[in-house]
């Protein structure tokens, strides 16, 4: 009667052990890819159990999942960093999370070739009434160009999203430095403070008056200023019609004087129409500028306006 339970047993014995190693095998398998899945997402090296204790698995599954929570996390806010200036953001890195991001920004991306076709049409459509309604500007050869820089200027904008907040801080900062600059050399009273939202312009007293705004000269300097710096971030040229509205001849050649220092120091060009004036006497003080300045005329016949370079050596 022992014998057959003894074979039993025995039989009972190598079963336990046939399945123990098939278990340690199915344990190793699935640490091995455990293992080269961490591999690839956080490209982490992790030393594999040995699996020759009852132990040995619990430290492997706690460093895995300190990895992974990591990484996750610096994930996150790679993710969130790349689209906040679309004002988009994920709350974790997962794929419901990653789908639902894409969906938005395709969502986005839709809209960009409407807007750029948009600003496309329009720009067309002032170059034609230009060419249209002015016959002077059919000599000008460099006004088409301009305006494609517009057009790539305004398209770069439109697909390279960025921070309107940080957008407008830096064109302030850059008002404000103009500014203290006007102040020091004394061509305005008034001065500008930043404030919380906005510009300030603290008030001042000038011949026994209280100044409250810019008027006079003192306009034409603080629009100078405002130019520069949407010029300066936007990458466009300044264009001032009538420029020598409210400036004698004095603020005349000093309005002169700082365009050509803003156009080396901010990388700015300046396009201006003056009349001619004894406040803009080509064969005066003009002359000081004649390495700096592009000088055209614009004569009328009677029938048709002539754009002609005026050479200021002459």
């Amino acid at each position: 009667e022992f014998t057959p339970r003894l074979t039993d047993l025995s039989s009972y014995g190598t079963t336990l052990m046939e399945r123990e190693k098939e278990e340690r095998e199915r344990i190793s398998n699935l640490a091995k890819d455990i293992y080269n899945r961490l591999l690839l997402f956080a490209r982490e090296e992790i030393t594999v159990p040995a699996l020759e204790y009852e132990g040995d698995v619990e430290p492997f599954t706690l460093a895995v999942r300190q990895i992974l929570s990591r990484k996750k996390s610096d994930y996150t806010g790679d993710v969130n960093d790349k689209v906040k200036s679309l004002g988009i953001q994920t709350e974790e890195f997962n794929t419901h999370e990653m789908d639902s991001l894409l969906c938005q920004l395709a969502e986005m991306e839709k809209g960009i070739p409407q807007y750029s076709s948009t600003w496309t049409d329009l720009t067309r459509q002032k170059r034609n009434e230009w060419e249209n309604n002015d016959a002077e500007y059919a000599d000008l050869a460099y006004v088409p160009a301009v305006v494609e820089g517009l057009n790539r200027t305004l398209d770069t904008i439109l697909i390279n999203a960025f921070d309107e907040q940080e957008v407008i801080q830096g064109i302030k900062e850059i008002i404000a430095e103009i500014n203290d600059k006007l102040i020091e050399e004394g061509l305005v009273n008034s001065c500008i403070e930043m404030g919380e939202d906005s510009l300030q312009l603290s008030r001042t007293t000038y011949k026994d008056r209280e100044i409250t705004h810019p008027c006079g000269a003192e306009r034409s300097f603080f629009s100078l200023a405002a130019l520069t710096a949407l010029a300066i971030y936007f990458r466009l040229p300044v264009i001032i019609d009538e420029a020598a509205n409210n400036l004698d001849k004095k603020r005349l050649r000093d309005f002169i004087s700082l365009i050509k220092e803003f156009a080396v120091s901010y990388d700015v060009q300046y396009i201006l129409s003056i009349k001619e004036t004894d406040d803009f006497p080509l064969d005066g003080w003009v002359q000081e500028f004649v390495d700096d300045l592009q000088i055209y005329r614009v004569d009328y016949d009677g029938h048709k306006k002539h754009i002609q370079p005026v050479e200021l050596y002459a």
